[in-house]
């Protein structure tokens, strides 16, 4: 079947990636059944390093065999060493697995579990009679133009033979380098790096961040590397994968069953569009040589000092329109790090101790590290405001 025969029922899924895996997988697991089309291009192999908060979506789609079958490997730390007068170790865990195998294993199993799969020799327009168009042509962004980056930095990626038990970053004369299982990478807006003795040139990829300019219009929704790519500095790029596989789902879902589509475009648009300022706003803390693993020195006591509106947001699969905060910049967040931000504010009121803020968020199940890192995040958005 062509995709230009599609009927408007139907959902069509450009790419074989991790993305376009997830999401088909999101798909089926709500009642669709999604057809793959692939130009049959090989996936540049290298190692990742998925963080843990990432772990979770990964179970949720049912990838954990996927994993496995890639030999994926969970490792204890991160060694950061991008500001060399202040080496650090991360602490939390994460997932080395290789690009390639685990894109394989991932639409495999999505094959498995229903999804149909066609290779064709080019790609067509987006089709006009379907329910959804999925662009998961990574950074290629087919069905997505225009597209718009920051900067001009690739890495050359090289198989070493002596792989790092952890995963590491740190400068190099002309950017940065790093060093996740058997692979080196480095990276710089220069011509292609020297092969390191022992090693093996894998090839080269982009490395700076890019956004599609509409993720979402029409019938054509953009995941993954399509609507998002990430300096692989920040070691998000298969996180937001996955996430945004899971957003997309549920606007199909919303589309289905509802002929206004306004709400659940909304939300779409404001999920890439903050993963983005987030993206960047990290950057821009990195080019000034701060810490990124760093927290300020958290006050005694705070009260919530944010406001409270409503906007559209993902519950189960369901798109629906509830309270949340609004940040000084405008955008709108329900959920950071697994908490509630509703309920944490309510904790919070309008005096608590940093003491107490951490120990209540210790017994919902977050670990001391997150919940230090959620409470100085809520004081630099304005969340929570220090108090005497």
């Amino acid at each position: 079947m062509s995709i230009g025969s599609y009927k408007s029922r139907e959902i069509v899924i450009a790419g074989t990636g991790i993305a376009a895996a997830a999401t088909a997988l999101r798909l089926i697991s709500l009642g669709f059944v999604p057809r793959l089309f692939s130009l049959g291009r090989a996936i540049l192999p290298g190692v990742e390093a998925i963080p843990e908060a990432a772990f979770s979506l990964i179970t949720d789609l049912g990838l954990d065999g996927a994993v496995a079958r890639a030999g994926g490997k969970i490792v204890e730390g991160f060694e950061n060493a991008w500001v060399p007068s202040a080496p650090a170790l991360l602490q939390g865990k994460w997932l080395h697995v290789e690009r390639s195998a685990f894109a394989s294993a991932a639409i495999d199993q999505a094959v498995s579990r229903g999804a149909a799969r066609s290779i064709v020799e080019t790609l067509p327009s987006v089709p006009s009679r379907c329910l959804a168009a999925i662009d998961a042509t990574g950074r290629s962004a087919a069905w997505s133009r225009p597209i718009r980056r920051r900067g001009n930095q690739v890495a050359d990626l090289f198989e070493i033979s002596s792989p790092l038990e952890r995963g590491r970053i740190e400068r190099s004369p002309d950017g940065w380098m790093y060093r996740i299982g058997s692979t080196l990478g480095v990276v710089s807006t220069c011509g292609r790096a020297n092969t390191p003795k022992g090693a093996r040139y894998l090839g080269r990829r982009p490395a700076f961040p890019q956004w599609c300019e509409n993720p979402i219009q029409g019938r054509r929704i953009a995941v993954g590397d399509a609507a998002f790519s990430c300096d692989p500095l920040a070691g998000q790029g298969i996180r937001f994968a996955l996430a945004s596989a899971f957003a997309a789902a549920s606007v199909i879902q919303y589309w289905k069953e509802n002929s206004n589509r306004g709400a659940a475009n909304r939300f779409y648009r404001d999920f890439v569009g903050q993963a983005r300022v987030r993206h960047l706003e990290f950057l821009a803390k990195l080019e000034l040589d701060l810490p990124a693993d760093v927290l300020e020195p958290l006050p005694k006591r705070v009260s919530f000092s944010g406001r409270i509106g409503s906007a559209e947001l993902s519950v189960n699969s369901r798109i629906v329109t509830d309270r949340v905060i609004i940040l000084t910049d405008k955008s709108a967040v329900r959920w950071v790090g697994g908490v509630d931000l509703l309920e944490f504010a309510e904790v919070a009121g309008k005096s608590a101790s940093s003491v107490a803020l951490i120990t209540y968020l210790a017994s919902t199940g977050v670990d001391n590290a997150q919940a230090r890192a959620v409470l100085s995040w809520c004081i630099r958005k304005g969340v929570l405001k220090a108090i005497t």
